[in-house]
């Protein structure tokens, strides 16, 4: 019903030879076309599902098979675009799949993951890595790349040829070959994972109701905002643009032009985000350059428009849908999952080197317990 409602979608089963179901993919002909206008990165990351027959969903991070299949489907229903980007963690069967089904596209990794590794191997000053790390990873060019290597070479030795073995080219958006923009994290998955956190309880079908109608609430959402833009970037890349504007203002530069100009060079953010930053806005201001020429398409209203301008119908009651017969001959039986004991764990696992936060009541002062659930009798007057 799906590919019936929107023509163009791809939905793939793939059942064992019991009939018991394996893999299912889904793919809306409104994120197809969507694609097309985006910035060309792919972020992948996986959930365990809740429901009695367990399961991942988006990608499978345990299973070799899976997830090659998984990224077999997404090459057939998205193709490949020039200086595409993949980021994820550093799981093992994640990068198999990668390296087997997208052997010309650039893999990354999820820096915020690659600092959870490394604390995890080099505990002695784990919580001082965030600072010098965070900033290596996201520096422009080599002498403040460096310069933060330095920083973590002074907390522990090992960490540089830990970080080299690796590769720079992997983490680093100096070093990387493609352009990451400023998506350096895997962020956009997990978010989709926090929105999707309901539906992990229920059945398949069900999942894939919610997967289409999330997607629908975003395209219409989206879709009438563009409408009612009226600049040319976009609210979120409008007000980035300003902020750096407003940077740049409290910035001097020499009047030279031959200076100007391989400072213009030096600072790569135009570049590698296609965004320029407030030291390139103050030589673009002497320059006589116009900004809005270094700020990549996918930034533009135009563009936001054309993302989401394909609508996502519903499928309608199911008494009401019309399918063919031989559709009624299918059978696809449930996967075999032995149930674990005990309740599922629904929040993330804390790392050991992740600060437990307590709650600290504001009425008596003690650690523990909030105001609410406090017990502690009031002193006599």
């Amino acid at each position: 019903m799906l590919q019936k409602t929107n023509p163009g979608t791809i939905v793939d089963i793939e059942k064992g030879e019991d009939d018991s179901l394996l893999f299912l993919c889904m793919a809306l002909n409104a994120s197809l076309r969507g694609w097309a206008k985006c910035k060309p990165i792919i972020v992948v990351d996986g959930t365990f599902l809740k429901s009695a027959y367990g399961g991942t969903l988006l990608s499978d991070s345990e299973n070799n098979k899976s997830c090659e299949w998984f990224f077999t489907k997404l090459r057939e229903a998205y193709g490949v675009r020039e200086d595409q980007f993949i980021i994820s963690d550093r799981h093992e069967t994640i990068i198999k799949a990668t390296d087997k089904v997208f052997p010309e596209i650039t893999h990354g990794y999820c820096m915020f993951h690659l600092l959870s590794n490394l604390k995890t191997t080099y505990k002695k000053h784990a919580k001082e890595y965030n600072v010098p790390f965070f900033a290596a990873a996201t520096a422009y060019i080599e002498k403040k790349f460096e310069y933060h290597m330095k920083e973590l070479d002074n907390l522990d030795k090992r960490i540089r040829p830990y970080l080299h073995k690796i590769g720079y080219h992997k983490w680093s958006r100096f070093y990387s070959k493609n352009k990451r923009y400023s998506v350096m994290t895997s962020n956009i998955a997990e978010s989709l994972n926090a929105a999707t956190m309901a539906a992990r309880e229920v059945p398949i079908t069900k999942i894939l109701e919610c997967l289409s109608g999330l997607l629908q609430d975003w395209t219409y959402t989206n879709r009438k905002l563009a409408q009612k833009t009226m600049t040319r970037l976009t609210p979120v890349e409008k007000q980035a643009l300003t902020n750096n504007f407003v940077y740049s203002l409290r910035l001097t530069v020499k009047p030279a032009n031959e200076y100007l100009f391989e400072v213009f060079k030096e600072e790569k953010s135009w570049i590698k985000d296609e965004m320029p930053c407030g030291h390139t806005l103050a030589v673009m201001k002497e320059m006589n350059i116009d900004p809005y020429d270094y700020c990549s398409h996918c930034y533009t209203t135009k563009v936001w428009l054309e993302t989401y301008d394909a609508i996502v119908y519903p499928v309608g009651k199911q008494q009401h849908w019309e399918l063919p017969n031989f559709f009624k001959d299918i059978i696809v039986l449930p996967p075999f999952e032995r149930v674990k004991a005990g309740i599922p764990k629904k929040r993330r696992i804390i790392a050991t080197w992740e600060t437990k936060k307590k709650n600290k009541c504001n009425k008596c002062g003690q650690i523990g317990h909030n105001r609410k659930t406090c017990r502690t009798r009031p002193p006599r007057s």
